[in-house]
C-alpha cells in the first residue's frame, strides 16, 4: 500500500501540477481580442502573434502593463505596428477654412415683401407729418425694424434690399432670393457680404451669390435663415426649386490634425498621443470644425505632438487593455472612428 501511495506521488501529483500551470497560460489575439488559445502561435484570422495574458492572485487574467493601462497608456506590439503600417502625424498650426454645404430652396416670400414695403412706405412718410404725428409713425418704423431683425435683416440690409428690388420675392426676375438653413454653431462662422456658390439639384448649374442677411433667431430644430442674393441671370430657378449652398469661412491660423487621426467616444474626442514607438497614451481633445480632411482642435494637443493616424487602427488595442474604462470618465460606451462634420 505504502508503494502505491509513493508512485502516485512521484508521477501522477507532479503531472497535475504541470497540467495545471500549462492551463494558466492564455494567449490572445490583439487584433481580435475574442480569439484565446492555451498555446503561442498566431492568429488564424489575421495571422498576428498572440500574445500573453497574465493572472492576478485571484485567477483574473489581464494583460501586461496593467499598471500603465491605467494610467491611459497602452503598450503595442511591435509586429502589431509593422503588420498593420501604423504611422503618426503631428499636430500642426495652419491656416484653416471651413467650408459649409447647407441645403436651401428660392423662396418666394410674399410676408417679407410686404413686410419691406411697409418699412418703405413708413420711412418716406413719417417726416412729413407734425411731431405727435411723426411720433406715431416713429413707433410704427420701430415695429418694422423690430419684425425684420428676427430674419436677421437690420436697417442697412432693409435698404440694400430696397435699392435692389424685392420683386423677385413674389415673381421671377434675373435675381433671386434664396434661404439656406444652417445649424446654430454656425452661425458665427457665417458673415454679411460673404460670397456663396449656389448650386440646382436638378439642372447641375452653379450661381453665384451674396450673405445679405443671418437669420437673428432660431427654429425648433436649432437652424437659423441665411438670406443670399443670386444672380440668375439664365432664369434657372423656379419657385421653391432646392438648392445647395457652400459657405466658406476662414478661421485663420489654428491647429489641426486629421479628421481620421481622433476617436468619438460618446461626448469626448479621444487621440493616441505617442510617447516612444510602441507606447501611446489615450488622451481626451476638444475638437471645434472639421473640413477639407483636417479637424481643428481647441485644447488637449500642443503643436508638433505625434498621434496615432488612423486612430481606429489601434483603438481595438486600447479597447482590450481596457483603457477607456481608467483614462476617461463615462468613456466606457461604444467608440467609433470621426466622420462627423463639425
Amino acid at each position: 500500500m505504502k508503494r502505491i501511495l509513493i508512485f502516485w506521488a512521484l508521477f501522477f501529483v507532479p503531472f497535475q501540477l504541470r497540467a495545471g500551470d500549462e492551463k494558466s497560460q492564455l494567449y490572445y489575439c490583439p487584433m481580435h481580442p475574442s480569439y484565446t488559445s492555451a498555446q503561442l502561435g498566431q492568429c488564424p484570422i489575421c495571422h498576428m502573434d498572440l500574445v500573453l495574458k497574465e493572472q492576478d492572485g485571484g485567477g483574473h487574467e489581464h494583460s501586461k502593463n496593467t499598471r500603465e493601462n491605467r494610467a491611459g497608456i497602452i503598450n503595442v506590439p511591435s509586429d502589431f505596428l509593422r503588420k498593420f503600417g501604423i504611422k503618426t502625424q503631428k499636430a500642426v498650426k495652419k491656416r484653416f477654412s471651413v467650408s459649409i454645404y447647407l441645403p436651401g430652396n428660392v423662396s418666394y416670400d410674399r410676408d417679407l415683401y410686404e413686410l419691406l414695403n411697409e418699412y418703405k412706405n413708413v420711412s418716406l412718410v413719417k417726416d412729413s407729418f407734425s411731431s405727435g404725428e411723426n411720433n406715431s409713425f416713429k413707433d410704427l418704423l420701430d415695429s418694422s425694424l423690430l419684425k425684420l431683425k428676427i430674419y436677421g435683416i437690420s436697417k442697412d440690409i432693409a435698404g440694400e434690399m430696397l435699392s435692389a428690388g424685392i420683386s423677385p420675392l413674389i415673381s421671377p426676375s434675373d435675381t433671386a432670393y434664396a434661404y439656406f438653413y444652417a445649424d446654430e454653431k454656425y452661425i458665427p462662422l457665417i458673415k454679411e457680404g460673404d460670397p456663396v456658390i449656389v448650386e440646382t439639384q436638378i439642372k447641375k448649374k452653379s450661381l453665384k451669390g451674396r450673405v445679405l442677411a443671418v437669420g437673428g433667431a432660431v427654429d425648433e430644430f436649432r437652424k437659423a435663415k441665411i438670406i443670399v442674393l443670386v444672380e440668375d441671370k439664365g432664369a434657372l430657378f423656379t419657385p421653391g426649386m432646392y438648392l445647395y449652398g457652400k459657405f466658406d469661412a476662414d478661421r485663420g491660423e489654428k491647429l489641426v490634425i486629421g479628421e481620421d487621426s481622433y476617436i468619438e467616444n460618446g461626448e469626448e474626442d479621444l487621440v493616441y498621443v505617442e510617447k516612444e514607438r510602441g507606447k501611446y497614451e489615450i488622451r481626451k481633445i476638444k475638437t471645434v470644425f472639421s473640413s477639407g480632411g483636417y479637424t481643428e482642435v481647441a485644447a488637449g494637443l500642443k503643436e508638433g505632438e505625434k498621434i496615432i493616424s488612423p486612430a481606429f487602427l489601434i483603438d481595438s488595442e486600447a479597447r482590450l487593455k481596457g483603457v477607456y474604462g481608467d483614462s476617461s470618465s463615462g468613456a466606457g460606451g461604444e467608440a467609433r472612428a470621426s466622420g462627423r462634420h463639425h
